[in-house]
């Protein structure tokens, strides 16, 4: 399996928010329970949304940037809405072509998820298939 990977830079490292910080920000933007777990002292972390069956299951930080990783595909609800939360608290996306970039058609999903309609929800708790979310573009 494949990793999707996202970058933030954020103006020093000392502006990048601790892991149970940022698992913080994207339960209260999202509504949803939020776990985190650190390991070495915050250089490597994890954090999980049970409901969705998403998980960041890498976070390093390095210097002013943070990198995560997940799974591919990308899940859209947990990357719109981390990329929500980070640019939020600060951070800068870094779009190069092996980076996460927000997907224009995922825009409408960077809201709690209480506010999205039943079908949406149904579909974004659908389990990924080998690589595919299939189902997404219907989202």
């Amino acid at each position: 399996m494949g990793l999707v990977v996202g970058k933030w830079r954020f103006e020093s490292s000392a502006r990048i928010p601790s892991i149970e910080a940022l698992a913080t920000a994207l339960a209260n933007a999202t509504r949803l329970q939020v776990t985190h777990q650190v390991d070495d002292g915050e250089s490597h972390a994890r954090i999980d949304i049970p409901s969705l069956g998403e998980a960041l299951f890498d976070i390093e930080r390095a210097g002013a940037e943070v990198t995560f990783f997940s799974h591919i595909p990308a899940h859209p609800y947990l990357w719109e809405n981390l990329d929500r939360v980070l640019v939020a608290l600060g951070g800068q996306r870094l779009s190069d072509e092996t980076c996460w970039r927000p997907d224009e058609r995922f825009r409408h999903v960077r809201k709690p998820w209480d506010e999205l309609r039943a079908a949406q929800k149904w579909l974004l708790r659908f389990p990924t298939i080998g690589a595919s979310r299939f189902l997404d573009r219907f989202v």
